[in-house]
């Protein structure tokens, strides 16, 4: 690429003067923004490189990006602590990151020219997005590999992997990217804690994603949405020394926004493993880190397209544990006083079977429901539901595998609703009670989930 062409570019390009105004996108706004997380990264010039996750989950990711049609290199996570920061001179190698840390993707070329600090690298685009607001790293390189398929790295990439966060990267065009050294850009702080509760073992994972919220995250959607889960996955796949088909785990998830760092957004969810462990998956073939990466995902979807001022998510910090075995207990029978009140207090026997156990019974105090009529009615509990999701999380964290339609549905437009929708992603895993066509939660057991359903007939009595 002529130099002429990558000096062309600026350190500063324009920014969207209506970003982040609160204005609700519309549902053609919103179709486009899936079609560019879909069609985004599909045209790199080169690959991205992620660095950071196991080797088994390194392989699974990359065969995703050949499925799709997307480059995606995973790399030994390199000598970061074994060499010093590299100055950006022209000819070193530079990288463009979504993230760093633990946990670092992005892209990996060469700098072109310098001067005074700004930094013109690539000679080509990363996403041709335009005004970004990424992390400028240095990079160690392993050794340049020629590509026989050309059609999908170009012909040749560097297997390389991110190092030292040394500056911002705001400008990227189709030329050149362009940055500058030194203030970094403003970042998210993801950590994630997995525990094995029966050996003791932990595994946290921290990494630093690039927030490019005051840019109008320009490529439609954030960085957060794919590290974020990956982050979680790996921290809860990564306690486990074996691969067990059968567990149970709890994920407790908190996104704390800058706008409102005494309100944070939380839910906790219990997980238990409905399928066997894919090994091919490494991290994410490991039921309760799906399901943890999965809603964390979710959550994440709901602040993308939120519709109103964009908030700057400042820390999201999960707390996931997983123990062997399915603590599940189904219903058997449930033995309840004769004669009730509306609205009284009684204690409930609820006889249970254990999964491929034996029986046995617990005794619950619940609230039978106010406002019954007199007379004999079925009292009901319905144990907790749980769905098997089926979908590709790799080709939905990056990207890869989003559908076209159902963009015409509108999201909370205020903060505070945002907060409350996505700590509504907590689901009640407890045991409800219906009778008189009336439902409420009835009770919950903190060592099991229970399942399945079971009923009595008692004789309600007016108060």
């Amino acid at each position: 690429t002529p130099i002429e062409l990558m000096l062309a570019n600026p350190t500063n390009p324009p920014v969207a003067r209506d970003a982040g105004d609160g204005r609700a996108a519309s549902p053609r706004a919103a179709a486009a923004v899936r079609r560019l997380r879909r069609e985004g990264t599909k045209d790199l010039a080169g690959p991205l490189t992620i660095s950071g996750v196991s080797p088994q989950l390194g392989k699974a990711i990359e065969a995703t990006g050949r499925r799709y049609g997307k480059p995606i290199i995973a790399v030994p996570a390199g000598p970061l602590g074994s060499f010093p920061v590299q100055p950006l001179v022209p000819g070193a190698a530079v990288s463009v990151g979504y993230s760093g840390g633990d946990l670092r993707l992005g892209a990996v070329g060469t700098v072109a020219y310098t001067d005074e600090g700004r930094v013109w690298s690539f000679g080509h685009s990363f996403e041709a997005a335009g005004a970004r607001n990424l992390l400028l790293q240095d990079a160690y390189v392993y050794r340049v590999v020629t590509e026989p398929n050309a059609a999908l790295t170009g012909g040749s990439y560097k297997l390389a992997v991110a190092g030292h966060d040394v500056g911002t990267l705001s400008n990227d065009a189709f030329s050149a990217v362009v940055g500058t050294v030194g203030a970094l850009p403003r970042t998210t702080t993801v950590r994630a804690v997995g525990t094995d509760h029966d050996t003791g073992i932990k595994k946290e994972v921290v990494t630093n994603v690039a927030d490019e919220t005051d840019v109008d995250n320009p490529t439609g959607f954030s960085p957060l949405g794919a590290v974020g889960p990956l982050a979680i996955a790996q921290a809860t796949g990564g306690t486990m020394k074996s691969a067990p088909g059968r567990m149970t785990g709890r994920m407790c998830l908190r996104i704390t926004f800058a706008e409102r760092p005494n309100r944070p957004a939380r839910f906790c969810n219990r997980y238990v493993s409905s399928g066997i462990f894919d090994p091919f998956l490494g991290p994410l073939g490991n039921p309760i880190a799906f399901n943890a990466a999965m809603d964390s995902s979710s959550a994440f979807s709901l602040i993308e397209f939120f519709q109103g001022r964009t908030p700057h998510v400042s820390n999201v910090h999960a707390e996931i544990e997983t123990r062997r075995g399915e603590r599940v207990a189904f219903l058997r029978r449930v033995d309840a006083p004769r004669r009730v009140k509306p609205g009284q207090a009684v204690t409930l026997r609820v006889r249970m079977q254990r999964l491929r156990g034996g029986n046995f019974t617990k005794r619950y105090r619940v609230n039978i429901p106010g406002g019954l009529k007199p007379g004999r009615r079925t009292l009901r509990l319905t144990g907790f539901e749980h769905e098997s999701s089926e979908e590709d999380i790799l080709a939905i964290l990056f990207g890869l595998d989003v559908e076209e339609g159902g963009g015409g549905q509108d999201g909370p437009a205020r903060l505070n609703d945002l907060i409350e929708s996505i700590s509504g992603l907590g689901h009640w895993d407890g045991v409800e009670l219906r009778m008189g066509g009336r439902s409420k939660r009835a009770f919950r057991d903190d060592d099991m989930l229970i399942v399945g359903r079971t009923a009595t007939s008692v004789r309600v009595r007016r108060r």
